[in-house]
C-alpha cells in the first residue's frame, strides 16, 4: 500500500513534529518556572524581629542589618533572599520630626539602594548618590537631602 519513500517521509514528518512539540513544551515549562512570583516577605515577622532586637539591646545602636538579625536568631536565614537585596539596614534612630530620615535601606545586588524614608516615601538611588545623600554631619543622623525627595532626581534609571 505505501512504498518505502512515503513511509520515510511520514516518519521524518512525525519526528520533526515530535521534536517541535518537545521544544515548545520546554519553552512553556521554562517560562512558567522562571516567571513564578518571588516568595512573599512576612512584614510582621520582620517587625517582630526588630522590636525584639530593640528590647534586648540597650542602649540601641543607630542601625541593625538583616545579617545581624539573622546571625542573632531574630530572623530566618531566607528573609534577606526573599527581599532580593544584598543587605538591608534598619535605621533605629529615625524620628517623625525628620520626614526625610532613612528608616530602611535595601542595597540591591546591582549596587543601587531602595530607601524607605520616615515620611513613607521610597527613593531609588545609585550607589554614589546614596553615599552623597547619607553623608551625615558629625554626630547627626543620616538624612537624604531634601532636594531630591519626590522629584525623581537621584533615581537610578
Amino acid at each position: 500500500m505505501f512504498n518505502r519513500t512515503t513511509r520515510k517521509k511520514r516518519l521524518a514528518v512525525l519526528g520533526i513534529g515530535a521534536s517541535a512539540l518537545a521544544v515548545l513544551c520546554g519553552f512553556v515549562l521554562s517560562a512558567y518556572y522562571n516567571n513564578r512570583p518571588a516568595p512573599r516577605v512576612n512584614g510582621d515577622q520582620v517587625l517582630r524581629a526588630v522590636r525584639r532586637f530593640c528590647a534586648d539591646h540597650k542602649p540601641l545602636p543607630e542601625t541593625v542589618t538583616f545579617h545581624e538579625l539573622i546571625a542573632q536568631g531574630y530572623l530566618a536565614s531566607n528573609v534577606l533572599q526573599k527581599f532580593g537585596a544584598s543587605e538591608i539596614t534598619v535605621h533605629l534612630n529615625a524620628v517623625e520630626t525628620s520626614p526625610q530620615m532613612l528608616l530602611i535601606d535595601a542595597q540591591m545586588p546591582d549596587g543601587t539602594h531602595q530607601a524607605l524614608l520616615s515620611d513613607g516615601s521610597v527613593q531609588q538611588l545609585s550607589k554614589s548618590r546614596f553615599q552623597q545623600q547619607t553623608a551625615a554631619p558629625t554626630g547627626g543622623p543620616a538624612v537624604p537631602s531634601g532636594n531630591s525627595a519626590g522629584s525623581g532626581e537621584g533615581r537610578h534609571r
